[in-house]
């Protein structure tokens, strides 16, 4: 079986993350996140390794060692929408937010939290325009991720 382009493809991906980091993850995770995002005393965090097969992997530690252990580890960040720790993850209305990730669709960073975005329509929603989407893009009058 052929798989070339397809291997090449994910091979450049995968090292381009390792590289730059996830995409909007340039620094640590912080103390808050730890905090804001436990579940019973714990917190699923995606680590920043130093292998260019697997740049990270999924852990789960309590807040404890989220905000002691990586805090100042760069490139850690919060596994949330992002459990296979790909370097897509994005940050829920109400987290904490230092820039560090971008905030999900449809919310924006205001004085250190992600809050709704009230000018636009997040995906699923109905919208004339494009300009109306929070994404920009529009197919059948339906905003689109």
């Amino acid at each position: 079986m052929r798989h070339g382009p397809m291997v090449l493809a994910v091979a450049a991906v995968t090292l381009a993350l390792f590289i730059a980091g996830a995409p909007g993850v340039a620094q640590a995770v912080t103390p808050e996140q730890c905090q804001y995002f436990a579940s019973n005393g714990k917190v699923s965090i995606c680590h920043r390794t130093q292998s260019a097969k697997t740049p990270y992997v999924p852990m789960l530690l309590s807040v404890e060692a989220c905000a002691a252990g990586h805090s100042d580890h760069a490139g850690d960040y919060v596994g949330f929408n992002d459990p296979m720790c790909l370097g897509v993850a994005c940050l829920p209305v109400g987290a904490p937010s230092d820039g560090t990730i971008e905030c999900c669709e449809g919310s924006t960073p205001q004085d250190g939290v992600c809050v709704l975005s009230a000018a636009c329509g997040i995906a699923g929603e109905q919208a004339s325009t494009a300009a109306e989407c929070c994404s920009g893009r529009i197919t059948e009058g339906i905003c689109q991720p």
